[in-house]
């Protein structure tokens, strides 16, 4: 009941780049992410994915109950054949990455992104983190929060380099991010 309540809030909530709260109170910022993470699957195409294996693994590095939040989203959830789990890591090197098929990144977690985002690339593992600054350190997509509302933003670049492809739906809700590299 609550990954519809949350589906359906998703699919209806979002706008301008953000994802609006429709009742502040019910819904909170990790729910909101926990099911963008889960919708995000329908309309990213991973490079070479048939070397995965099942389940569709999302690894969370950071962040316990975030973990536990997301968790309770993807009970019982599939991605075609592949039933969708999710893997918490207390640190970078725990992270199996031949495994992992998105690394969410929490607070905290991100001051290695650099290294991480080389890692992600090389095993086609799309990163996501929620702290300002994690497209340009090279991360994928970034959840900002704002406020009430949650930015969308996307390192099209860093995508693309890594062989993923994102739909348009997500890129027009989305603020294009460079990394400080090709800033320069």
């Amino acid at each position: 009941m609550l990954c519809a309540c949350l589906l359906t809030f998703f699919l209806f909530g979002i706008g301008n780049g953000y994802i609006h709260a429709a009742h502040p109170k019910v819904f909170k910022e990790n729910q909101v992410k926990g099911v963008f993470l889960y919708n995000l699957i329908k309309f990213v195409t991973w490079p070479d994915s048939e070397h995965k294996v099942d389940p569709f693994i999302i690894g969370v590095l950071g962040g316990d109950s975030f973990d536990y939040l997301l968790r309770k989203v993807v009970e019982g959830e599939y991605i075609g054949h592949r039933k969708i789990m999710v893997e918490h890591y207390d640190s970078s090197d725990q992270v199996v990455w031949s495994r992992v098929d998105m690394l969410f990144i929490s607070r905290g977690a991100a001051p290695g992104v650099d290294s991480l985002s080389r890692l992600a690339a090389n095993n086609n593992v799309l990163t996501v983190g929620e702290e300002v600054g994690f497209c340009r350190r090279g991360g994928m997509i970034n959840l900002v929060t704002r406020g009430s509302r949650i930015l969308i933003e996307v390192n099209i670049g860093q995508i693309r380099k890594s062989g993923f492809r994102v739909s348009a739906q997500v890129l027009k809700l989305a603020r294009i991010v460079k990394t400080v590299s090709e800033e320069n």
